[in-house]
């Protein structure tokens, strides 16, 4: 069915050619009308509306709140022709006509207002909760830079820091790694997941793959955002490991992105704030944006805080979508929202935000057909160590021992939707690489990217590390939460640790006496997450060791034997690697079960 493409073009007008002349003040805006003609509108700026817009964005929102700035969108689009537009809208929704709206502003304060909310005037339904209907926005006068290599040929790459906070890496990482796999697309979590990324560690990794025959397609950089001044950034791990985490404004991560936007075709944001550009009269504008005016074909943010279960959510429709699927972006975007609208308890769904072009077309697909793919030559991946492999071919490999370790949630229903040809999972999803815990279940839902504690690079610390304790075991407990309470991952070991030959082993233990266990690394606790992901049951408490050959094993009552067979299907020698020198250890872990 042919798409309905609708755009609602605006200019400032005074000072027209000025996109940051920003006046706190009622302002006139030029409106193009849909016959092509231009008419004119007033918006007034003002305290009160302000302090309704910070109030969206503070969990346990008003729904009048919400109504009232939807009704003030309205009313600003009325002169406008906007009438005319809304009832070729709702018949179309009608009808399940594929609907494109593009928010395009030569006066960039226009950006902060959320279209989203835009209520109809017969329904009063939102803009963004209408299914079908694509709100995307679009700086004027820029365009895509042109791709450098061949559409759907490159990668997927996930970038995660908890320099700021934890983050849900292991749920998205999960989410990626699963849709990959029913979608026959290369993901290696050994070289496509860049861990406590740093802006210099992102930088080299996106030269890297530009260097090489399968460049970097999709960057998924999951982060939290921080605040200076008026406007929001990205915090990410300092260069060096003493270093405090680095808080990128919009302007320095455009310079280190915008060099790779002829290969880099999608950067998803997953970071709260990274959509929200601060003061309407900030000329930094959002992450997002400035991303986009460097030419990136498509970026995905937030313009609000992201729930940590919204962001699961989220990601996991998106590249189901996307990667297994197939779908062009657009499409994926309005699955992804779509999927979002259930949670009535978080403003996940209007917060959400897609940068693109509507010159770029509606089929902006960015990997080929499985079938396209499964007759061409296995691309190989480079090792950390530089040695390429035939990474399809490992994938082909490791489907069994995969398939067993990632029982349940949204990870087994993906693959079971991919062979068997049934639906989704939204259930949380594992990973094979280091990654930071989910944050704990509060009061209010937990967000992947809050902003309130970071307001600077240099106040957003990572929490200190609780060493576990010298229980051999722990009871079973079913309590109600689901969230897993260990703390921020600390920096990753440094994967050219020397291994350990199993006859020297056998010396050194035969000369000295057992080594006392101690709490494991990071790296340990965040590869055990992969083994043991987190599902929908009850809670249960267990204590996970290591020995000295990196072995797993667990205790804590009934569960503990649920939980030893998985462990089972991990690797002692992946262990070893992400634990360096300190093995034997041990650590707590509250394990929500698969049901």
């Amino acid at each position: 069915m042919e798409t309905l493409e609708i755009a609602l073009e605006f200019a400032r007008a005074e000072a027209t050619g000025d996109p940051h002349a920003f006046r706190f003040a009622p302002q006139s805006y030029i409106v193009r009308t849909p016959r092509g003609a231009f008419g004119s509108s007033e918006f007034r700026w003002d305290h009160e509306f302000l302090e309704r817009l910070d109030r969206i964005r503070r969990p346990g929102q008003d729904p009048s709140v919400l109504a009232e700035v939807g009704e003030t969108l309205r009313r600003f689009l009325a002169p406008a022709g906007w009438e005319a537009l809304e009832q070729r809208l709702t018949a179309a929704v009608r009808q399940r006509q594929p609907v494109q709206l593009t928010i395009r502003s030569a006066a960039a304060e226009l950006f902060a207002l959320p279209w989203e909310l835009l209520s109809l005037h017969a329904t009063g339904q939102s803009l963004g909760g209408l299914p079908g209907v694509l709100v995307r926005y679009e700086w004027p006068g820029t365009a895509t830079i042109p791709a450098l290599a061949d559409e759907g040929s490159g990668r997927l790459v996930v970038a995660w820091s908890a320099a700021g906070g934890e983050v849900p890496a292991a749920e998205h990482i999960g989410a990626i790694q699963a849709s990959a796999l029913a979608g026959a697309l290369v993901f290696d979590p050994d070289a496509d997941v860049i861990a406590h990324a740093s802006p210099e560690r992102l930088a080299a990794a996106l030269s890297e793959g530009e260097g090489g025959s399968r460049p970097i397609t999709a960057l998924h950089l999951l982060c939290h955002g921080g605040r200076r001044g008026g406007s929001f950034g990205l915090v990410l791990d300092g260069d060096a490991a003493d270093d405090p985490p680095a808080l990128l404004d919009p302007a320095r991560l455009q310079q280190l992105l915008a060099p790779h936007a002829g290969t880099l075709r999608l950067v998803v944001l997953a970071a709260c704030d990274s959509g929200n550009q601060g003061d309407p009269g900030g000329r930094l504008g959002s992450a997002a944006q400035r991303l986009h005016r460097a030419g990136f074909a498509a970026v995905v943010a937030s313009r609000y805080p992201l729930s940590v279960a919204g962001s699961t959510r989220l990601f996991t429709t998106f590249y189901r979508q996307l990667v297994a699927d197939r779908r062009p972006v657009e499409v994926a975007f309005v699955a992804a929202r779509t999927a979002l609208t259930s949670h009535t308890q978080s403003l996940d769904w209007a917060s959400v935000q897609l940068y693109s072009r509507a010159a770029d077309g509606t089929h902006s697909q960015l990997f080929d057909s499985p079938q396209a793919s499964a007759g061409s030559r296995e691309p190989t991946v480079s090792e950390p160590g530089g040695a390429p492999h035939a990474a399809h071919a490992r994938t082909r490999r490791r489907l069994p021992a995969i398939a067993a370790l990632i029982g349940g949630g949204a990870v087994l229903a993906a693959v079971a939707g991919a062979l068997l040809g049934e639906g989704e999972g939204e259930g949380e999803a594992p990973t094979a690489q280091a990654s930071a815990p989910a944050s704990p279940a509060g009061t209010e839902p937990p967000t992947v990217a809050s902003t309130g504690a970071v307001e600077a690079a240099t106040s957003a610390g990572e929490p200190a590390e609780a060493v576990a304790g010298e229980a051999e075991s722990a009871e079973s407990d079913a309590e109600t939460t689901t969230a897993d309470d260990e703390d921020a991952v600390e920096a990753t070991p440094s994967p050219t640790i020397a291994k350990t030959s199993a006859q020297t082993k056998k010396k050194k233990a035969a000369t000295t006496s057992p080594k006392a266990s101690v709490d494991c690394s990071s790296g340990v606790k965040s590869y055990v997450r992969t083994l043991l992901p987190p599902g929908e049951g009850p809670v249960v408490r267990l204590v996970i060791k290591a020995n000295e050959a990196g072995a797993l094993t667990a205790t804590g009552g009934a569960a503990a034997e649920a939980a030893k067979a998985r462990l089972r299907g991990g690797s002692a020698a992946k262990v070893a690697k992400h634990a360096g020198d300190a093995l034997p250890c041990h650590f707590r872990y509250e394990w929500a079960q698969p049901p």
